[in-house]
């Protein structure tokens, strides 16, 4: 028991090497979690023994299949937090630049009315001052 153990134990490390279990956010590595602790458990079946291991070579990648099939649509179907809570961020960023940049181009018309309003005055004092002046 403890030598499947340990080959069960170093299945799962070699198949979901850098995987962090909380942490799956994409359809693949998901798949490829739910696949490897599935076809790894296979391990334990009592069709597998020393003298048979043939019937490894047939459940392990058959499981691994099953388990890759069912983590890839479990994370289709539910979409990770994070990923969610960051396209949420990303809308409200969008959304709020938009409003920024709005409230810029009022800002931005209004100074150059004002601008326009005090060059205007500035000429017709000017003409004012020459036509008084001669």
């Amino acid at each position: 028991m403890l030598v499947k153990l340990l080959i069960f134990l170093a299945l799962f490390y070699g198949f979901t090497y850098k995987l962090n279990y909380k942490k799956l956010e994409t359809k693949l590595k998901c798949g490829r979690f739910v696949g490897a602790f599935l076809s790894s458990i296979t391990i334990f079946s009592p069709q597998i023994t020393y003298d048979n291991n043939a019937m490894f070579v047939v459940f392990f990648p058959f499981f691994f299949f099953i388990g890759f099939i069912v983590g890839f649509i479990y994370r289709a179907v539910k979409p990770y937090k994070e990923i969610i809570q960051e396209e949420i961020k990303v809308e409200e960023r969008v959304e709020d630049t938009f409003v920024i940049e709005k409230e810029h181009f009022v800002l931005a018309k209004e100074a150059a009315i004002g601008i326009v309003a005090f060059i205007l005055i500035g000429v017709g004092i000017v003409l004012i001052i020459f036509k008084h002046a001669n």
